[in-house]
This record gives C-alpha cells, sequence and structure tokens, in this order.
C-alpha cells in the first residue's frame, strides 16, 4: 500500500516564525475521484478522497472597518470555502451545491457550504473539518451496470471575510490556516466482485475507505508554539463502520539542548460521539449500554514525559477509555478530531509522525444509524 510519511522537525528558528504550509488559499490541481465497473463488469472499483482544514488563529480584535466604522475587524475566528474545479467544465455534480445554475444544476464547478471555525484555545472543540467527496458533491452512478463516474480536478480551499453568524457587526477577516493536502487524503482503489450484487458500488466505496492507511502531515506553528495535526481518526464498533480506524503518534525528542521534554497532545473531537464502559462516569443518551451512550468531551488532553533520545508512542484516543478489540473492553467510537501537540520548553528537535490505519478487526456494537439500504460495512 501506497503510504506517504509525514514527519515535522522543528527547528527552532525565533518567535513568530510560521513554516509555509500555512496558507490563506491552498489549490489541489490533479485530484481524482471515481466509481466504477471493472472487471469486464464482474466488479466495482472506487475511489475517494476527503479534504481536511483546521484553524491555528487566536482571538485578536484588530479595530474598526476602515471602510464601514459601524464593524469591527477579528481574527481568531475563520470562515473557509471549498470548491471543487472540474477539468471537464461540463461535470454534472448532485444538485446540493450552493452556487447552482438557472436549472437548479450543480456543473464544473461545486461549492460548499461555508465552514466556520472557532478561535483556537487549548480547550476549544470547533477547530476542523473534514468533507468525503463522493456522494456529497459527487454522484454514485445511477446505471452502475454501465456508468463511469470519474471526476479529476482542482480542489480549492480559501480563507473568506465575513460576517460572525452570532454578530454581524463582528467581520472574520482572511486569515492563513492549515490545510492537509486531499491527495494523500485519498483512498486506495476500493474493489468489489459480484456484478449482480446491487450494492457492489457501495461495498466498493466502503472498502476503499476501510483499507485507508496514510501517515498524516504534521507542522510548527510558531504564532501558538504548537505542532499541528491538520487531521485524526478514532471509529470502532459503531455508525457504519464497525472496523473503523484508529490514529498513533508518535514523539521523539531529539531536542537540541540534550534534555527530558515533556509534551501535552491535545485532542480536540470536532465530531462524533463515544460510550464510557460502566467503570467510567456515566454519558447522557438512551442506551442502555453505557459503552454507547453519547459523550464528546469536547477536547482531551494527556502528559507524556520523554527522555533525549527516546520515543513515545500515544493512542490518540485511547488514553481516555479503554477501546481495544475485546467486545467486553471496548466501546462504542466514531470521532473526527484535529490535534495539537505542545511543548515545556519551545527547542528544536523534536519529531512527530501521525499514522492513521484500521483496526484489526470490530463488530457493531452499538447502533448503526442511517447507513443506506446496503447496510453498514462488512
Amino acid at each position: 500500500m501506497n503510504k506517504k510519511m509525514g514527519v515535522v522537525v522543528i527547528f527552532w528558528v525565533g518567535m513568530g516564525t510560521i513554516f509555509a504550509q500555512r496558507q490563506t488559499v491552498f489549490e489541489y490541481p490533479s485530484t481524482s475521484a471515481f466509481s466504477r465497473p471493472a472487471c469486464s463488469g464482474a466488479c466495482w472499483q472506487n475511489r475517494d478522497f476527503a479534504t481536511a482544514t483546521v484553524n491555528p488563529n487566536v482571538y485578536r480584535v484588530i479595530g474598526p472597518d476602515p471602510n464601514n466604522p459601524d464593524l469591527t475587524l477579528v481574527e481568531g475566528y475563520l470562515w473557509t470555502r471549498i470548491a471543487l474545479i472540474a477539468d471537464n467544465p461540463n461535470f454534472v455534480y448532485l444538485p446540493t451545491c450552493v452556487n447552482p445554475n438557472t436549472n437548479g444544476q450543480c456543473i464544473g464547478t461545486y461549492q460548499y457550504p461555508d465552514a466556520f471555525y472557532n478561535p483556537y484555545t487549548q480547550t476549544e472543540r470547533f477547530l476542523g473539518d473534514a468533507v468525503n467527496i463522493l456522494a456529497t458533491s459527487i454522484p454514485f452512478p445511477q446505471n452502475p451496470d454501465t456508468e463511469d463516474v470519474t471526476w479529476t480536478g482542482t480542489v480549492r480551499i480559501e480563507s473568506i471575510r465575513k460576517s460572525l453568524p452570532s454578530n454581524p457587526s463582528l467581520i472574520a477577516t482572511v486569515q492563513s490556516f492549515y490545510s492537509w493536502d486531499p491527495r494523500e487524503f485519498t483512498t486506495p482503489v476500493g474493489q468489489f466482485g459480484s456484478g449482480s450484487d446491487p450494492c457492489r458500488a457501495v461495498r466498493a466505496y466502503q472498502t476503499a475507505w476501510q483499507s485507508f492507511d496514510k501517515y498524516v502531515t504534521a507542522y510548527w506553528d510558531g504564532s501558538i508554539e504548537r505542532i499541528v495535526i491538520p487531521y485524526i481518526n478514532m471509529w470502532h464498533k459503531r455508525e457504519c463502520w464497525p472496523r473503523g480506524w484508529q490514529t498513533k503518534v508518535t514523539i521523539t525528542n531529539n531536542s537540541n539542548d540534550g534534555q527530558t521534554r515533556t509534551y501535552w497532545f491535545e485532542n480536540h473531537l470536532w465530531s462524533g460521539v463515544h460510550g464510557h464502559t460502566p467503570e467510567q462516569p456515566a454519558c447522557p443518551g438512551n442506551a442502555t449500554d453505557p459503552r454507547c451512550k453519547d459523550c464528546n468531551e469536547g477536547t482531551l488532553e494527556v502528559a507524556t514525559t520523554i527522555p533525549y533520545q527516546q520515543s513515545v508512542e500515544l493512542d490518540a484516543y485511547r488514553f481516555h477509555v479503554v477501546d481495544d478489540e475485546a467486545a467486553e473492553n471496548t466501546v462504542g467510537v466514531s470521532h473526527d478530531d484535529v490535534a495539537f501537540i505542545r511543548l515545556d520548553t519551545v527547542v528544536g528537535g523534536t519529531g512527530v509522525t501521525v499514522r492513521i490505519f484500521p483496526n484489526d478487526h470490530g463488530t457493531l456494537q452499538c447502533p448503526a444509524g442511517n447507513c443506506g439500504p446496503c447496510g453498514p460495512a462488512p
């Protein structure tokens, strides 16, 4: 399986330094997804991709808008806009974009609803977002026997100036942010056989994502003195994906001063829920099994002390609750998150690797929810 190693090594070069990966606009050409028949019609193939963004900006009042003194410009709150720009200007998307033509169709360029993020703090939950492409904007084939839906083009993600939802007199300015390249956030080709199975396209889609195994690129942000991880995933035994994924983060202390270092790992759970084992505090919800009740603590944090030239591997979620493959010791988990790592002293030499990979197995423990007529992933 093709993987791209994402490693960040901090070389401290001065207060306020932000490496070039933080931008106000990202454009990713030559991105692609498809859903198509294969094997002379005997099987189906899918490949999907997703976008991931994260807001590292802290709140700051800039002052009155020079063009309208009744408005106040602020930083920290962030609006982003995602557009898919097809190489084929006549490509027909699902009719769910915010920029349809006069006939209500989304053709050529698909624009998603603008996304809003709160300013960064160590306890803020809503700092990131991720969007899958197939079945949200690019349709599955209407005739799965013959139709080939293939999209290639450019993904554009940009920060925009826009008023806050809660206060129209406050204007979030254009600010830089982080984005994980969707060409990396792309599944392998998922294939499912049996030309007579009406769910073969869905099963190929599920196979593609369930095979996702990638290293996530992390970044050093000197403005907040944090390592930024734009996407992590913890998913197990619930919500249509019984096997799901986990995320492991490895921190290596090669600090320039040769000292033992303490690191704090911040997991900001912007999406999803989990249960708690009976030994832990009860969660709200109607499920009779406490492991399936719905919780989201917002932000989870763990500290780890690492001697010089040694490494520690952190499970990005399981430090919080027990979640292993044994049915009696696991909880239902369905989280998409972003993460930050802060240091006790900012010196060069810290290395970080982040890997998202499938769980070994899993049996659906909690209610599946709306997984469509084909049901949960096998």
